[in-house]
């Protein structure tokens, strides 16, 4: 699957698919998985941590190995990374930030919805219309 979003292509779910890589997503439930123990508190740092790392990869990820160069596109899957990341880590960082846990959701909710509407569709390109010869010598 081409990772570019054509808004005039890609259905609006497709769009949301393209934002961030499974392989970075895949890459932070792992690390999450592998991280989180008995004792959550002492790996969060560390998750974070990695979370950042990842943050720094998106563009980088998506420009050199899928081969994406809408500007529009790298800035918004570089954001939406880390509300994704944060989203699903709620659980862990609600001691950290109480109350701004339930804003970070609504975030989230807000930022699926309006994330497709930033990425402008690519500019298109105009095909030579053809002109076709008329009969040779004219009619009457």
């Amino acid at each position: 699957m081409k990772r570019e979003v054509d808004p005039n292509l890609d259905s609006y779910l497709d769009q949301l698919f393209k934002i961030i890589p499974a392989e970075i997503t895949g890459a932070y439930v792992a690390a999450s998985a592998f991280l989180i123990g008995p004792n959550p508190e002492s790996e969060t740092l560390m998750l974070a941590g990695f979370a950042v790392f990842l943050t720094f990869l998106v563009p980088f990820y998506l420009r050199k190995l899928q081969g994406v160069h809408n500007r529009a596109q790298l800035i918004v899957s570089t954001i939406s990374f880390p509300i994704w990341a944060a989203s699903t880590s709620i659980v862990l960082i609600a001691s950290y930030i109480g109350v701004w846990s339930k804003i970070l959701g609504l975030v989230l909710i807000g930022w699926v919805l309006v994330t497709p509407l930033l990425i402008p569709s690519p500019p298109q390109t105009a095909t030579p219309l053809k002109v076709q010869p008329g009969p040779a010598g004219g009619g009457t």
